[in-house]
């Protein structure tokens, strides 16, 4: 049954833009110390879009980081906060970030999983991980 959800989901993640939110990731590792929520596989084709929002709470001085200064087969496009639903203090919002994914020759594929934390940019590294592995094939 998991095996079926899964290959479900990754070919409903699969087009010329996705976007993956909070709800997509699942608990992969929790504990005292850390927290690691991962989504499943990402398959896109050359020149797709993949957007990654993750929530976040204004006014807590807390910022998603992507980590890692190569990612692979995708372009860093950019990154945003959007405005909350419903405008006041500490509301929730989300943090998008953006990707396009280069061209790869027919019949390859390249990989890479994103991975982002959520940290303070006064402290270290934070306990709390996003992860989601991406694959990009060819035309």
């Amino acid at each position: 049954m998991n095996v079926l959800l899964i290959l479900m989901a990754g070919s409903v993640l699969s087009g010329a833009e996705i976007t993956l939110k909070s709800a997509d990731f699942k608990p992969a590792k929790n504990n005292e110390m850390i927290e690691v929520f991962e989504a499943a596989k990402v398959e896109l084709k050359s020149g797709s879009n993949l957007k990654i929002e993750l929530p976040l709470s204004l006014g807590t001085g807390y910022q998603w980081e992507l980590l890692g200064p190569n990612h692979g087969p995708l372009n860093f496009q950019q990154v945003k906060t959007l405005p909350p639903a419903q405008p006041m203090p500490g509301a929730g919002t989300v943090q998008q970030f953006e990707f396009k994914s280069k061209s790869q020759p027919a019949g390859a594929s390249a990989q890479v999983v994103l991975v982002f934390n959520l940290r303070r940019s006064f402290e270290g590294v934070g306990n709390r991980f996003y992860q989601v592995r991406v694959v990009v094939g060819g035309p």
